[in-house]
């Protein structure tokens, strides 16, 4: 089934290298549950696979929705439970800490932390897993289709369209230059969006103005104009299923399929040094009309291939077995059978009565009304 997808495994193992021949112990683990889960203010849970079932550890529903954006947490929990329901028993009996935090604490190579995150720079050692927007949004429906009736890409408008806030200020990852930001005048800044939006207003060639657009909108367009958040951008996976060229900052930080992706072939880039470098990436685009094309075709190509349903669940199968793998204690022996309480020191409730609870409470609808359709994605 995932064969196909073994090219994924090639960012796994650059994940999994700190704890390449050292393993992860259990007190490396619980270190990461003491400093993301029971350490109020981060959006993070952890999960325990064992004997074919998963388990939410020492969470209860109430602390979880009071730490961070439960939503997004809440759609792991989907996301994972119906992995365990169709592959529970081939999956290993394993025990992580995933993260919604838009950044870490810098890395500490030496005894560096096992924490599965959604994006980082060059010198970080989170474990890349996928963005909960592939499932919150139907990424594989509504983003493949909207392409679709945008028609031919000579066709689209030539402006660039830059559909992008401008609220958030990027995060640096101390001492790593790739993800330094510096304006066109060469000063260091926080706010990437807000130098561009400036920069290019009043450019008839640039749709800006720091309000968000459709992706029917961007669809409409030959080029969009991406630029990374706080870190990570999820809109960059939408972009590139629209049949556009993406005018791709090169921000320094990455996801877990940016290995994947090739510059002029998936992507113009531009910013590695200065915003200015946007104009070369346009002219680029214009005077490359049968490039830029072939570039739109690519990364549309890419987005159906890399970034579909069964290849996100094999991402996680791969990485749950080679993670297993790393492991130097027994899960399944610390994780009683039914949950509770366990000799370890942590509580594991399963994860159908975790769901029971957050489907008991109306106030909570708003969160899992949407991801509860993971199955169907």
């Amino acid at each position: 089934m995932c064969a196909q997808y073994s090219p994924l495994l090639e960012g796994i193992y650059a994940d999994l290298a700190p704890w390449a021949g050292r393993g992860i112990n259990r007190s490396l683990v619980d270190a990461s549950i003491q400093g993301n889960v029971r350490t109020p203010g981060h959006a993070s849970l952890a999960f325990a696979i064992a004997r074919g079932k998963l388990y939410i550890v020492d969470r209860t529903l109430s602390e979880a929705r009071a730490d961070g954006p439960f939503t997004f947490m809440l759609t792991y929990v989907y996301a994972l439970r119906h992995l365990v329901q169709r592959y529970g028993a081939i999956l290993p009996d394993v025990e992580f800490v995933v993260t919604q935090d838009d950044f870490r604490r810098e890395p500490v190579w030496e005894d560096p932390i096992p924490l599965f995150q959604y994006c980082k720079s060059a010198d970080g050692t989170a474990i890349l897993v996928p963005y909960i927007h592939f499932y919150t949004n139907h990424y594989t429906r509504a983003r493949l289709e909207a392409s679709d009736k945008a028609g031919p890409w000579r066709d689209k408008n030539t402006t660039a369209l830059a559909g992008y806030t401008c609220g958030y200020s990027r995060f640096r990852t101390t001492g790593c230059a790739a993800t330094a930001r510096r304006d066109e005048n060469g000063v260091e800044t926080e706010h990437p969006r807000r130098v561009l939006d400036r920069m290019l207003a009043g450019n008839p060639r640039f749709n800006v103005g720091c309000a968000y657009k459709g992706i029917d909108e961007w669809a409409r367009s030959r080029m969009v104009v991406h630029v990374d958040g706080y870190a990570c951008s999820s809109k960059l996976e939408a972009v590139l299923s629209m049949n556009v060229v993406t005018l791709k900052e090169d921000s320094g930080y990455f996801s877990f399929f940016h290995r994947l992706l090739v510059p002029y072939r998936h992507y113009v880039p531009f910013w590695r040094h200065r915003p200015q470098e946007i104009y070369a990436a346009m002219a680029w685009v214009d005077s490359h009309a049968d490039q830029a094309e072939a570039i739109a075709a690519s990364a549309r190509e890419f987005a159906r291939t890399w970034l579909n349903a069964q290849a996100l669940e094999c991402h996680w199968m791969f990485l749950l077995r080679e993670y297993g793998r790393l492991l130097t204690f027994d899960v399944a022996a610390g994780v009683p059978a039914g949950g509770g309480a366990a000799p370890n020191g942590h509580v594991y409730t399963d994860v159908d009565r975790f769901l029971a609870d957050v489907h008991a409470h109306p106030e909570d609808r708003a969160h899992w009304g949407h991801t509860s359709n993971i199955e169907r994605t």
